[in-house]
């Protein structure tokens, strides 16, 4: 006796095998895939050996205004990490110069300068910097 089951898919086109090579769809939609993880990859591995194993951070600092503030100066900077590493708690310093003597000093700290980021801020002198000579450093920073 057969099974009737059996004899009900054999029927059914869903359930057929089907016989031959894939379909032109199946073969496109599978390079489509292989193409994709393939670049992925090469981003991937790309980025992996561009980044330097090794590095420090590089703060830049640059001046961005000079303006009178509550009869002080404030000094407002542009800090920017041009390093491959972060910096943490960096010390940025400004000392104001007339000929050969130092008349003032201020600084400030950066709690946290990622690599290839900037941060704003500003120091405040009781003198007028615009008519000395202001010279800017990072003086030193943690590893975070």
């Amino acid at each position: 006796m057969a099974d009737p089951r059996r004899d009900q898919r054999a029927e059914d086109p869903g359930t057929a095998q089907r016989e031959g090579p894939p379909p032109l769809l199946e073969w496109v939609v599978a390079a489509i895939g292989l193409v994709g993880v393939l670049a992925s990859m090469g981003v991937l591995g790309w980025h992996a050996w561009r980044s330097p194993a090794e590095g420090a951070p590089e703060p830049r600092i640059e001046v961005n205004r000079i303006e009178p503030q509550g009869g002080q100066y404030l000094v407002q900077l542009t800090v920017r990490n041009a390093g491959t590493r972060a910096a943490g708690d960096l010390l940025v310093s400004g000392e104001l110069w007339s000929q050969d003597q130092r008349v003032e000093r201020s600084e400030m700290r950066l709690d946290h300068l990622p690599a290839g980021s900037l941060a704003r801020g500003g120091l405040l002198f009781s003198r007028d910097p615009r008519g000395l000579r202001l010279q800017l450093r990072a003086e030193g920073y943690q590893q975070p």
